[in-house]
């Protein structure tokens, strides 16, 4: 019964093995078919999907589709009829579901990054606190004084509450 189809990915130079409704690398079951009759696993359709979008930074995959804009782009597109980060698809394709409320992490610290290897499943918290560890002084060059997430420039949160009162 389960049809054999093995594809090549140019870009990486990986091999991938579909087999109808056999499994997957994330140890789902999920397959489709292809133009040509063959069956073909919902992750590599995936890859097949993101894997020409993206431009090799020095061991990050940079995104080069669509973007939801500054000032911090992530990477958009829509897969199965709805609109999804392409992140969280490499990170599903490779590692399986990600868990309820939790959030992917880029190690890396690039939003627009798509190596499954630079991302992780994480709760808001810890994706905030790792977000705020790196940064130690605000965007006026003062220090940081207080401990993340929680992180403000006491200088500048000074300059803002006088000049709120000198409008009152």
């Amino acid at each position: 019964q389960g049809t054999t189809g093995v594809y090549k990915c140019q870009w990486t130079a990986t091999r991938h093995s579909t087999l109808a409704g056999g499994s997957s690398p994330s140890g789902t079951s999920r397959a489709y078919r292809h133009s040509k009759g063959v069956a073909v696993d919902a992750d590599v359709m995936i890859l097949a999907r993101v894997i020409p979008r993206v431009i090799r930074n020095g061991t990050c995959w940079i995104w080069t589709g669509a973007t939801s804009g500054p000032p911090r782009p992530v990477g958009r597109m829509r897969y199965q009829n709805q609109g999804t980060s392409p992140h969280r698809l490499m990170y599903e394709a490779i590692h399986g579901p990600i868990p309820e409320g939790l959030q992917i992490d880029h190690l890396c610290r690039r939003p627009l990054c798509c190596n499954p290897m630079h991302l992780e499943a994480v709760t808001g918290m810890e994706n905030s606190r790792r977000a705020w560890a790196d940064k130690t002084h605000c965007p006026q060059g003062h220090a940081y004084t207080d401990e993340p997430p929680l992180r403000k420039c006491r200088k500048c949160h000074r300059d803002r509450e006088s000049q709120r009162r000198a409008r009152q």
